[in-house]
């Protein structure tokens, strides 16, 4: 299992003492890295890749379910030339953005605790929001009983 606390080579590098008594050689060959990584100095990101990213960044924005697949798709409509699926997989890792999509739940289901669909109307007159927002996400059936509610209590038939 990788090691979340781990260092990377550019953390590394910065520990470096470029005018110190210690050569650069040695230094390197204490933090185990190379010395070419003292050097290293990453390629600047292409105009294209720019141009590609905003477009991703658009799209994300208003469709953050979008995975690369669709992204891919959308973005080469937008820019009218294909762009690889696997380029904009790289591009999305790049910007720290991935599809927002119903991840696996392995907490407890809300039924369990005794908590129903039919609860929801309770729970929005007692001001539980907190308790609301975590049978939701757990409970998709839910989300149109709360809608219902929620458009009952802009309508005005229901008083908190």
């Amino acid at each position: 299992m990788k090691n979340d606390y781990q260092l990377t080579v550019p953390d590394l590098v910065s520990y470096i003492d470029k005018t110190g008594e210690l050569p650069i050689t040695q230094q390197t060959k204490l933090l185990g890295i190379a010395r070419s990584d003292y050097y290293y100095q990453p390629a600047p990101v292409s105009p294209v890749n720019v141009a590609v990213m905003d477009k991703i960044d658009e799209i994300y924005t208003k469709r953050p379910y979008y995975g690369s697949r669709k992204m891919a798709k959308e973005v080469s409509e937008l820019l009218g030339y294909r762009i690889n699926r696997k380029r904009v997989q790289r591009l999305m890792q790049i910007m720290g953005i991935e599809a927002i999509y119903p991840k696996p739940n392995l907490s407890s289901n809300p039924k369990d605790k005794g908590v129903s669909g039919l609860h929801v109307s309770g729970l929005f007159s007692q001001g539980k929001i907190r308790e609301i927002g975590d049978y939701v996400s757990r409970d998709v059936i839910s989300t149109a009983q709360l809608y219902d509610t929620w458009k009952k209590y802009m309508a005005g038939k229901i008083v908190l």
